[in-house]
């Protein structure tokens, strides 16, 4: 019995150890569960937080398997390659994420192979092109790790990139902007608000002044702007300091380093940059506009000059204020006093006659109807002493960009002189040609370089038998018997007035010829000059002449064959006494009288 006692309490000790078992075996696995299943909801969790922050990251994600296949894409990476996830996964990288060098073309290196290669975070090449399924091309940054297990074995790779077309126009902006100020012409500074020290100066300051970069950046305005001091510099400035200009403008003087001076103009602007306080100058080297202006100043002295000797003025009228704009010799020929440059339209409307007034109406009518052009002479009383003078006139309309007349503009000149002298000169040619036209002796006008008979006189028409007008379509040559060559040398030497006595031979219309005593002088008139000849007939004179010489020759054959015979000889004397006076010549012999009376 007590066998069986012992045998069954350790029947019992054993059922009740292994119950004991099974109860922890059962605990022990509840737990195990109950840890899994949190492991589980945790990396669920943690996978869709990655989800998640992968699906809204601002930048393309792509992760890839070690084989480099496409396993997730966000949706800024399907923007940027044209490809949808669904589409993508499983796919090898580079046919995805095609990318290649943007300055050669070349396909770019792979970057999950160098990830999985090295082991490291690794970046893209600068220059590097996203080409899109569609064929876009898009400038991306970007830059690969690897994804690591539990025991730190490469499981994958993630590239997370961007679009850098933006940035990258940012960066020319930039740049660009950098390379203009740099680059300029103008000097460009910027320098401290309180201490006034250079912080930048370009490439034009540097040449202009000759200072290089490391000296002018030690120096402040005051070294380069001999016309202040420290002092009258910060009293300029004030005015930006305290906010009442924005900017300020004006002109000065710089100082090279050579100690040459050249003349500037000056835009200063103080700025506010991150709780600091800089100023911004523009200077620009005025030189060549200073010259200009002093050319200007110049020219308009010498216009003024030039109109006053001329007595040629100019003026505007504005349509628009009824006042006109003159110049000082305008305002001279007015006989106005010159306080302003601008002249009342009233008080410019009372200077010419009365009795003028409906012509320069009229004139101002038909240019702004566009008839005719503005073109008028008219007669002033001058302002300043009542003298009655003759003015001309010429004016032209200018329009605005929509075709509106908007002023009137002219030149007047004082031709009061002019006027006078053309009534001289036209009273002087009137008596030229009353004396031309009326005289008895035979007048032409001739062209010594062509031989053109340019006038003739009612005289030398009734002498040669030819009309005026027929006359003056003639050459000289058609009258005289000489050579053409004969004709120019002698009107070569009249012209030079070497000679100014000749005889020749002419021919009149009939045929005759007649023997001439021409006296012929140059003329200048028209700019040119002509010769001015006056053709008397000695034909009868010349034919006495030849008598005279008969009877001589026959006196001379007769004292010779009679010697002695005194009384043939007188006779013979007496003969040619009578025809010497008839031809207007003193007496051959004027003892021949005497002796005849004896």
């Amino acid at each position: 019995s007590l066998g069986l006692a012992v045998g069954a309490f350790v029947a019992l000790g054993e059922f009740l150890i292994a119950l004991l078992a099974g109860l922890i075996f059962s605990n022990r696995q509840r737990l195990l569960y109950e840890r899994l299943l949190r492991l589980e909801r945790e990396r669920r969790e943690a996978q869709e937080e990655i989800r998640t922050t992968l699906y809204s990251i601002g930048d393309a994600v792509i992760t890839a398997d070690r084989e480099g296949r496409v396993t997730r894409m966000n949706p800024v990476a399907e923007a940027l390659t044209g490809w949808r996830e669904e589409e993508a996964r499983g796919k090898p990288l580079p046919e995805v994420f095609h990318i290649v060098q943007e300055l050669t073309r070349t396909e770019a290196e792979n970057p999950v192979e160098r990830v999985l290669r090295e082991g490291v975070v690794v970046g893209l090449a600068n220059h590097t092109l996203l080409i899109a399924r569609d064929g876009v091309e898009r400038p991306i940054a970007d830059s690969g790790a690897p994804i690591r297990g539990p025991r730190g074995e490469i499981g994958g790779v993630v590239l997370v990139f961007r679009d850098q077309t933006e940035e990258r126009a940012a960066q020319r902006e930039r740049a660009l902007l950098y390379f203009a100020i740099s680059k300029s012409r103008n000097e460009i500074y910027l320098f401290d608000a309180e201490s006034l020290q250079f912080r930048f100066a370009n490439e034009g300051a540097f040449k202009n002044l000759g200072y290089p970069p490391e000296e002018l950046l030690r120096m402040t305005p005051m070294a380069i702007k001999p016309q202040f001091t420290e002092q009258s510099f910060r009293q300029f400035i004030q005015l930006l300091l305290e906010g009442e200009r924005e900017t300020l403008r004006f002109e000065t003087v710089h100082q090279r380093a050579d100690g040459s001076e050249y003349p500037v103009a000056v835009q200063l602007q103080l700025l506010q940059y991150e709780g600091e306080r800089i100023f911004l100058a523009v200077i620009e080297d005025i030189t060549e506009r200073k010259r200009a202006e002093q050319a200007l100043r110049e020219n308009e002295a010498r216009l003024e000059q030039a109109q006053e000797l001329a007595h040629v003025g100019n003026w505007e009228m504005d349509l628009g204020q009824k006042v006109i704009w003159a110049s000082a010799e305008a305002f001279r020929i007015y006989g106005l006093e010159r306080a302003t440059p601008f002249i009342p339209l009233e008080l410019a409307q009372q200077i010419p006659l009365e009795e003028e007034r409906p012509r320069l109406d009229a004139a101002l009518d038909d240019l702004f109807a566009g008839r005719r052009a503005y073109d008028i002479q008219f007669r002033i009383r001058r302002a300043s002493d009542g003298a009655l003078r003759v003015v001309h006139s010429v004016a032209r309309l200018e329009y605005d960009e929509k075709g509106a007349p908007v002023k009137v503009a002219g030149v007047i000149q004082d031709i009061t002189e002019r006027r006078q002298a053309e009534q001289a000169l036209l009273e002087s040619e009137e008596r030229y040609r009353a004396l031309f036209q009326n005289n008895h002796a035979v007048m032409m006008l001739i062209d010594p370089e062509i031989g053109a008979i340019v006038d003739a006189n009612p005289a030398a028409a009734a002498f040669y038998g030819w009309a005026a007008d027929e006359l003056t379509q003639m050459k000289i040559s058609q009258i005289s018997v000489l050579s053409e060559e004969a004709i120019r040398q002698e009107m070569a030497l009249a012209k030079s007035q070497r000679r100014n006595h000749f005889v020749f031979q002419h021919r009149k219309k009939d045929g005759q010829l007649c023997d001439v005593e021409v006296f012929s002088g140059p003329i200048r008139f028209g700019g040119r000059t002509y010769l001015y000849s006056i053709v008397h007939d000695i034909t009868e004179r010349k034919r006495m002449e030849a008598r005279v010489a008969e009877q001589l020759d026959e006196l001379r054959r007769w004292h010779t064959a009679t010697l002695g015979r005194e009384s043939r000889i007188l006779e013979l004397k007496a003969e040619v006494n009578e025809l010497c006076v008839a031809a207007g010549m003193p007496p051959r012999y004027p003892e021949a009288k005497g002796e005849e009376s004896e």
